[in-house]
């Protein structure tokens, strides 16, 4: 368990400090509520990120960390592809809001409309 969460919190440095990254996948992990949520924070700070897979975990998530996730999606313009087992449909709704804004934003880029 260990393991899973000291490479997700890596993995959140990088997000927040790399601007190639495009694509991340950690999903059929162990990875709890407390390291997603840490994950989806550091989007916050990225803007190149497109894609990221974290559903299917061994651990389930709390109402707080599905909150903070969606969230964290509110205040990011580049994520276009999101998957998550999500418990709460407030949150699942948020994010799915973002996700939808987030692919018009892509579509208008690449229209040449932004």
């Amino acid at each position: 368990k260990q393991w899973y969460q000291r490479r997700v919190a890596i993995t959140a440095g990088v997000v927040k400090t790399n601007q190639t990254l495009e694509s991340i996948s950690l999903e059929t992990n162990k990875i709890t509520g407390k390291y997603l949520k840490q994950l989806a924070l550091a989007l916050e700070a990225n803007s190149t990120l497109k894609e990221l897979r974290i559903a299917n975990q061994y651990y389930t998530t709390g109402v707080g960390d599905e909150m903070a996730i969606s969230k964290a999606l509110d205040k990011n313009n580049s994520i276009t592809k999101f998957s998550m087992n999500w418990k709460n449909t407030g949150a699942r709704n948020q994010a799915d809001r973002c996700i939808m804004r987030n692919n018009d934003i892509a579509r208008k880029k690449r229209q040449g409309l932004l």
